[in-house]
C-alpha cells in the first residue's frame, strides 16, 4: 500500500468517527473552536477570581479595621483607668500575648518602682480583669519594711494561673495579703498601730496596704480605703472590733432566753 493510499484511510477513519461522536453527543466542536472557547474560559475565570480577590482583601481590610478599633479604645479606656486609679505611680503597657480584640496577658512596667513588673489578664466578652501591682508593691515594701511588731504578721502570698482560650500562663497573677491574729481590744490596737506605720512607711498613698487582723473568726480591716488618714483607720478599727463584741453578745442573749431553765 502506498503513503497516499494510507493517508486516505487515516481521513477517512476521522470523518466516520467524528460522524460517530457527532451521532453520539451532537455537535462537537474544531480545535479551533475549543482553543477559542478555552480561551474566552480562561480570561472569565481570571476576571471571577480578581474580583473575589478583590472583594476578600476589602472584607480582610475592613474587619481588621474594626478589630483594631476595637482593641486601641479598649487599651486606651484601660491605661486612662489605670492612671485615673494611681496617681503616684506612672505604668507603662507592655504588649505580652493578646488577640485581635486586646483580650490576653499584659506586663506593666513602673517608673517609680523599676524592679517591679506588674501583670494582668483581661477577658472583655467574660468582664474579668486581674491586675497584681498593688500586691506586687505592697510585698516589695513589706520586705523592706523593718518594725517590732513585724514578726507578729502573717503572709499568705500565692501565684495564680490564667487561661485564654487554648493558651495557659502558669503563675501570672501574685497575690499577697498580711494579717494578725488578736485576742483582745488592746491587741487590737497594737495591730492597728503598726498597720498605719506601715502605711506611712510605704510611699504610695493610693495603694492599698492588704492588712488585716483576724479576731474571733472575723476579718477587721482598718484601712479599707487607701486616702484613708490615721485617725479614719483607727477609728474604722475600733467600730469593727465593736460591731464584733455586740453581735457576738447579741447572740449570747438570744440564745440565753430561749434556753429553758
Amino acid at each position: 500500500m502506498s503513503g497516499k493510499d494510507d493517508w486516505k484511510e487515516i481521513e477517512e477513519w476521522q470523518m466516520s468517527k467524528e460522524i460517530e461522536d457527532i451521532d453520539k453527543y451532537g455537535n462537537i466542536p474544531t480545535d479551533k473552536e475549543s482553543k477559542k472557547i478555552v480561551r474566552r474560559l480562561n480570561k472569565i475565570m481570571k476576571i471571577f477570581q480578581s474580583k473575589i480577590l478583590k472583594l476578600l482583601l476589602i472584607v480582610f481590610f475592613i474587619l481588621y479595621c474594626v478589630l483594631a478599633t476595637i482593641r486601641t479604645n479598649a487599651e486606651s479606656d484601660r491605661i486612662f483607668n489605670l492612671r485615673a486609679l494611681y496617681t503616684t505611680i506612672t505604668l507603662k503597657e507592655n504588649s505580652y500575648k493578646y488577640n485581635l480584640l486586646g483580650d490576653g496577658y499584659y506586663t506593666y512596667n513602673i517608673k517609680e518602682e523599676p524592679d517591679i513588673i506588674a501583670h494582668s489578664f483581661t477577658n472583655r466578652r467574660k468582664e474579668i480583669f486581674f491586675f497584681d501591682m498593688e500586691d506586687r508593691v505592697v510585698k516589695s515594701y513589706y520586705d523592706k519594711w523593718v518594725d517590732n511588731y513585724k514578726e507578729n504578721f502573717k503572709v499568705n502570698e500565692k501565684y495564680e494561673d490564667c487561661t485564654y482560650l487554648w493558651h495557659r500562663e502558669k503563675n501570672w497573677i501574685y497575690s499577697f495579703e498580711a494579717y494578725v491574729n488578736v485576742s483582745s481590744y488592746n491587741e487590737m490596737i497594737q495591730a492597728t498601730e503598726a498597720i498605719i506605720r506601715f502605711k506611712n512607711f510605704m510611699s504610695h498613698f493610693d495603694i492599698c496596704e492588704k492588712f488585716y487582723i483576724y479576731y474571733k473568726n472575723r476579718r477587721i480591716y482598718p484601712s479599707n480605703s487607701s486616702f484613708q488618714s490615721s485617725e479614719v483607720v483607727r477609728k474604722s478599727a475600733i467600730d469593727q472590733f465593736n460591731r464584733i463584741e455586740k453581735e457576738e453578745q447579741d447572740w449570747k442573749t438570744i440564745f440565753n432566753t430561749n434556753v429553758p431553765y
